[in-house]
């Protein structure tokens, strides 16, 4: 079974390269772990810390033609219950990118 939760809007204001940039800045001061794909343009995997309730779940940012597309799911280590964490990660995700974006 596969838990997720996913978020598109339009890129307004700001290039690709800048997002990907304060994404990165994000997910550091989150201490979610990150990888940029060396074959793929505006992609960014990433992985939340591990707690109690999850071993970390799987994070997806991607830009394609002047949308952002968020996709938060648990990993295929997960057990049966995600309690809206899929949700809360993209809304943590976004709450840290407006709080970098503005530095």
């Amino acid at each position: 079974m596969s838990w997720k939760s996913t978020k598109s809007f339009q890129l307004e204001g700001i290039t690709p390269e800048q997002y990907i940039k304060i994404s990165i800045k994000a997910l550091k001061s989150l201490g979610w772990r990150y990888d940029i794909p060396p074959d793929e343009d505006y992609i960014i995997r990433a992985r939340t810390k591990r707690s109690l309730f999850t071993w970390g779940d799987d994070i997806e940012i991607k830009i394609d033609k002047g949308t952002v597309n968020i996709l938060s799911e648990c990993n295929e280590e997960q057990a049966l219950f995600n309690f809206g964490r899929n949700k809360k990660n993209i809304e943590r995700f976004l709450t840290e990118f407006e709080k970098q974006k503005s530095k």
